[in-house]
């Protein structure tokens, strides 16, 4: 069955895209609030793959438990009118 991806959910978008990624991993990803649309399995399966990946990522996100579970410790906290560099 073929559907656009603009017919996709959030979720089934998430789903796609760590798909893409098994087949063919990228050096670097860029994510931006990739949990937010997900259910509590689709996470789950978002961490396993993310933990895993061998390249480097730039990850936006409000979630520091996510950040955590896929190994991310250190991270900028922009603000209007400046950053602060923060480790958990």
């Amino acid at each position: 069955m073929n559907s656009v991806v603009a017919n996709l959910s959030g979720g089934e978008r998430a789903r796609l895209s760590l798909a893409q990624i098994g087949a063919k991993t990228p050096k670097l990803l860029i994510l931006d609030e990739v949990t937010n649309n997900l259910d509590l399995e689709a996470r789950a399966h978002v961490i396993d793959i993310l933990s895993a990946y061998p390249g480097a990522m730039i990850v936006i996100s409000h979630d520091e438990d996510f950040l955590e579970k896929i190994g991310i410790y250190n991270f900028y906290i922009l603000r209007q009118g400046g950053g602060k560099r923060k480790s958990l």
